[in-house]
C-alpha cells in the first residue's frame, strides 16, 4: 500500500499538475484573504481569526480534489492498465485505500503552506499572539476530514467511467450535493434532521474547536461507504458481487451512527472552553422535554462587529442541541425585504425588539446599517426576547462585542428557564382593620 501511495504521489508531482493544484489553492484563498474587498477579508474584518479562510477552504477543494481525482481510475481504464493491474497479486482493498491515500495525502501537502495564514494573524492580533490556537487546530482536523470525503467522492467516480471529464463532472454534482445540496434542501423544507446527513454540519461543529465523536464517525463512515462501493466495481470483474455482505455492511455503519447520537463524547479544544456549558446550563437545558424553537434575528450581510456575534450564537446554539436536540433554531433576517422595511421596523418596535444602528466606513465613506441583534424563543404558546447584544456606556466596539458574547449562555439559559418553569399561583389574604365597608 505504501508503494501505491508513493506512486501517486510521484505521478501528481512529476509534472506540472501538482504545483498548479497547490498554488491554486493558495492563490485563491490568498486573494479573498488579503486582497479581494469583502466578507472575506481578514484586515477588513477588524478580528484576528482564520474562520474567513474555513469558510472558503470547501469551495476552493470542491473544484480541485475532484480535478485531483478524476485521473485516479478513469486513465488508467482508458490506457488499459487497469486490467494489468488487476491481474498482479494486489489486493484489490489495498488498491483502492492506496489510491485514496495517496491523493488524501496531496490534500494535507496543500494545506501545509497555509500555516503562514496562523503566523499572520498571530502578529496582527491585538494583544500579539491572542488568538485561539485550540480552535484553529480543530478547523485544521475540519477541513482535512472535508477533503477525505471529497477524496473519496472524487475515486468513486473516477471508478465508474474511463472519460475524465465525466469523472471530474459527476465528482463535483457529488461533491455538491453532499456538502451544499443537503443543508439547502433541509432548509428549503425546514427538515432539520436531514441536515445531519451533509457534510457541512459536520464540518461546523468540528471547525468551532470542538471533536466530537459522532462527527468523526460520521466522516470514517462516509469514506467507508464510497471506498466499499468503489471495491465492489472492481470486484465483480473476478467474482460475482456478494450484496448481502454488502448490506450487512451499510446496515452496520447506519446503527453504529444511529447509536452514536445516543452516545457520544465532546472533547472541546478551544482556549476559554466556551463550548462547555456550567453545570447550571446544562440541568436547565436537559430539563427541556418538550420542543423549543428559537428564531435568532440576527442574519444577512452584517458589520464585523455583529458577524462575529451571529457566529458565536450559532456556534452556542449548536452546543445547545447537541445536548438537547429538543432544542431547535433558525436564522432569519427581518429586514430583507426593502420593500416592506419600514412595516418591519415598525413591528419590531412594537414587539419591543428595538433595532441597532452601526456606522460602518468602507473606503472612506461612512454608511449606516439597521441590525436587531435579538432572538425569540417558542414554546407552548409563550414567547421570551433574547437580547443579543449587550450595551455598556462608554464601551469600545471590541468590549462591547467581548461582553455580548459572554452573556450569549446566560441569556438563552434564562429564556429557557423562564419558558419551562411552572407558574405558580400567589394567593393573597386580606385582612380588614374594622374600617367602613
Amino acid at each position: 500500500m505504501i508503494s501505491l501511495i508513493k506512486k501517486e504521489l510521484t505521478h501528481f508531482f512529476s509534472s506540472v499538475i501538482g504545483f498548479v493544484f497547490i498554488s491554486f489553492f493558495l492563490g485563491i484563498c490568498g486573494l479573498f484573504l488579503w486582497i479581494i474587498e469583502g466578507s472575506f477579508n481578514i484586515p477588513n474584518s477588524g478580528f484576528a481569526s482564520l474562520q474567513p479562510f474555513f469558510e472558503i477552504a470547501p469551495w476552493v477543494f470542491l473544484l480541485l480534489i475532484p480535478a485531483a481525482c478524476m485521473q485516479s481510475f478513469a486513465e488508467e481504464r482508458k490506457q488499459g492498465t487497469l486490467e494489468l493491474l488487476l491481474t498482479k497479486p494486489i489486493n484489490i482493498v489495498k488498491l483502492v485505500i492506496g489510491k485514496f491515500l495517496g491523493i488524501w495525502s496531496i490534500v494535507f501537502i496543500a494545506v501545509i503552506p497555509t500555516f503562514i495564514y496562523v503566523i499572520a494573524i498571530y502578529n496582527l492580533a491585538n494583544p500579539v499572539g491572542e488568538i485561539d490556537f485550540g480552535s484553529i487546530i480543530g478547523s485544521y482536523i475540519a477541513l482535512l476530514l472535508l477533503g477525505g470525503a471529497y477524496t473519496s467522492i472524487g475515486i468513486f467516480t473516477s471508478s465508474i467511467t474511463e472519460n475524465q471529464i465525466i469523472a471530474l463532472l459527476v465528482s463535483l454534482l457529488g461533491c455538491f450535493i453532499a456538502y451544499f445540496g443537503i443543508t439547502s434542501f433541509s432548509e428549503t423544507f425546514e427538515w432539520s434532521w436531514f441536515d445531519s446527513i451533509g457534510i457541512e454540519f459536520h464540518y461546523d461543529r468540528i471547525s468551532q474547536g470542538v471533536l466530537d465523536s459522532r462527527d468523526l464517525i460520521y466522516f470514517g463512515s462516509f469514506y467507508t461507504i464510497f471506498l466499499v462501493v468503489t471495491f465492489f466495481i472492481f470486484r465483480k470483474k473476478n467474482q460475482k458481487i456478494n450484496y448481502k455482505k454488502l448490506a450487512f455492511i451499510c446496515v452496520v455503519f447506519i446503527g453504529v451512527n444511529f447509536l452514536n447520537n445516543y452516545v457520544f463524547k465532546r472533547f472541546d479544544l478551544t482556549k476559554d472552553k466556551r463550548f462547555s456549558l456550567s453545570e447550571t446550563s446544562l440541568d436547565i437545558i436537559k430539563s427541556v422535554k418538550t420542543p423549543v424553537t428559537i428564531d435568532v434575528l440576527l442574519d444577512g450581510n452584517l458589520p464585523p462587529e455583529f458577524k462575529k456575534i451571529q457566529r458565536e450564537t450559532k456556534q452556542l446554539l449548536q452546543t445547545i442541541n447537541a445536548e438537547n436536540t429538543n432544542i431547535k433554531f433558525a436564522f432569519s433576517d427581518p429586514l430583507a425585504s426593502k420593500q416592506y422595511r419600514a412595516q418591519s421596523l415598525e413591528e419590531l418596535q412594537r414587539l419591543g425588539l428595538t433595532p441597532a444602528e452601526v456606522s460602518t466606513q468602507f473606503e472612506g465613506v461612512l454608511k449606516k446599517e439597521v441590525v436587531v441583534p435579538w432572538a425569540l424563543a417558542y414554546f407552548d404558546k409563550q414567547t421570551v426576547k433574547i437580547p443579543l447584544l449587550k450595551n455598556s456606556l462608554g464601551a469600545t466596539t471590541a468590549d462591547r462585542t467581548n461582553a455580548s458574547i459572554q452573556n450569549l449562555e446566560y441569556a438563552f439559559t434564562d429564556a429557557f428557564k423562564q419558558l419551562i418553569s411552572k407558574k405558580e399561583k400567589t394567593i393573597a389574604v386580606i385582612k380588614g382593620n374594622d374600617q367602613l365597608g
